[in-house]
């Protein structure tokens, strides 16, 4: 799978060294209780540790293999960039830097995943995520393979439904899942783009692909920067499996 994604990374499975205690106490009918640790970087207050940085310094030239919003300032044209890559990863084509000969084979209904070379672990994948969207699209992406516990969904209704999670962690490494490869065509990116609203604390633009089609994109200004808060594609959820 071609991927060219410049400064690499996305997440799942909740594991990882910095984690809020969440206790969960049982029934008085009940004799144990459970704790559950939830990382860090799924809290809403989570701060980035900056290895992730946007920020084209004044004066420096960027191309990219893709067309950019050209109303966008070179900061914003480079986050552009890579959460149109992050976004696909979890909706038209999974994987970043997939390493086909490191496989990973599970139990579950979609059984095998291929090492994500790109991030070092679901931290590292969560922590790309949030130094480009905000929390709530954060949480969109993190749950759209959310694992579930039920036995009765038929797998034939795909992995979301099935519950497993498209990128999972085994012994502390990331894994995403293979990906059935039906055709060398690859699902086009934007080539034009339509200004809608722009201000200092928010920019709504549409991205136009030649088929005609076209989604609105929407950036804002946070504490943490620009972040994007509306994201789409066309072509979401067009994802087959092995």
């Amino acid at each position: 799978m071609r991927r060219w994604v410049m400064v690499l990374c996305v997440v799942l499975l909740l594991i990882g060294c910095s984690a809020t205690e969440l206790v969960v106490s049982t029934s008085s009918s009940q004799v144990a209780s459970h704790s559950i640790s939830i990382p860090a970087w799924m809290e809403e207050d989570y701060k980035t540790t900056g290895k992730y940085d946007f920020h084209v310094p004044s004066g420096v030239l960027v191309e990219y293999i893709l067309a950019v919003p050209d109303f966008l300032d070179p900061s914003q044209q480079y986050l552009y960039v890579e959460a149109m890559n992050a976004y696909r990863a979890f909706s038209v084509e999974p994987g970043f830097r997939p390493d086909e000969s490191e496989v990973y084979v599970t139990d579950l209904p979609y059984d095998t995943y291929v090492r994500e070379t790109a991030f070092e672990d679901s931290a590292d994948l969560a922590d790309y995520l949030r130094s480009l969207f905000d929390f709530e699209l954060f949480q969109k992406l993190f749950r759209a393979y959310v694992p579930v516990e039920s036995s009765s969904i038929p797998i034939d209704d795909g992995p979301a439904l099935a519950g497993q999670s498209l990128y999972a962690e085994f012994d502390g490494r990331l894994y995403v899942l293979r990906v059935a490869q039906t055709s060398d065509a690859e699902y086009p990116f934007p080539s034009e783009f339509r200004l809608l609203s722009n201000t200092d604390t928010k920019i709504v633009f549409e991205t136009c692909y030649d088929d005609g089609m076209s989604c609105t994109l929407e950036m804002v200004n946070t504490d943490a920067g620009w972040l994007f808060s509306e994201f789409s594609t066309p072509y979401d959820g067009k994802i087959r499996f092995s």
